[in-house]
């Protein structure tokens, strides 16, 4: 199977023997730098178990060990699989902003829109149906779809640095954070799921509040742009 790195997503592996009826299951994902355990549910067809895949930032082939509990031991089950992670559009995405979230400028979108047609284009795992909508609807409503997508890989990465600890920080430190925060920019590019994950985050509430050198604050310029979604979503 084939996975971007943000994860979040169900993979189904087959049981090659059967295992009591009151066994609970367990996946080990391992990889050079992943060692993942998550809790599995066997299938109706009692053949296969389901897991949720861990996020994962390398492009590599990892291998899945099941296992199952039962009468006070673990045994494995039998056969081994494995998934292959990607690099894919919304991680590229992910990484961009958490690389560039101090250098960020009311204008940022703008570049991060001419990235991502660029990335679009060159995504290997990128299918026919995802470049026709992005060549028919443009690149903001493109970005648009992958909404979700980002919000998963930007967290399976760490927090926004700048809401990190600040509390602990010289007030000369604080007073030069960015006057263009991330939430800022995800609001410029109406993405709705990125700006409630990062909301959330240590200092989220904060950025609410936090004018840019234009002195809107978030809410202010979702207002502004008539985006009601991302307005109810702020102001909630």
């Amino acid at each position: 199977c084939l996975f971007s790195f943000q994860g979040l997503v169900e993979a189904h592996v087959r049981l090659q023997a059967n295992a009591p009826e009151d066994a609970e299951f367990y996946v080990v994902v391992q990889g050079s730098r992943l060692t993942h355990v998550t809790a599995a549910k066997r299938g109706d067809d009692g053949l296969t178990l389901c897991f949720t895949v861990p996020g994962h930032a390398i492009v590599e082939v990892v291998s899945v060990t099941s296992y199952f509990y039962a009468e006070d031991q673990v045994s494995p089950c039998e056969g081994e699989a494995s998934l292959e992670y990607l690099r894919d559009v919304p991680q590229e995405v992910a990484e961009y902003l958490s690389a560039n979230r101090d250098q960020l400028s009311p204008r940022s979108y703008q570049e991060v829109l001419k990235r991502f047609s660029t990335w679009a284009e060159a995504a290997e795992d990128c299918n026919e149906e995802d470049v026709r909508l992005r060549q028919s609807s443009g690149d903001e409503a493109g970005l648009g779809q992958l909404d979700e997508k980002i919000a998963q890989a930007m967290a399976n990465m760490d927090y926004p640095q700048q809401w990190k600890n600040t509390e602990s920080l010289p007030r000369e430190a604080s007073d030069l954070q960015p006057k263009e925060t991330l939430l800022h920019l995800a609001v410029r590019l109406g993405l709705v799921h990125l700006s409630r994950f990062l909301i959330h985050q240590p200092r989220g509430q904060r950025a609410l509040t936090l004018p840019n050198q234009e002195g809107d604050t978030p809410l202010q310029l979702a207002q502004r742009d008539g985006q009601h979604a991302m307005f109810r979503t702020l102001a909630a």
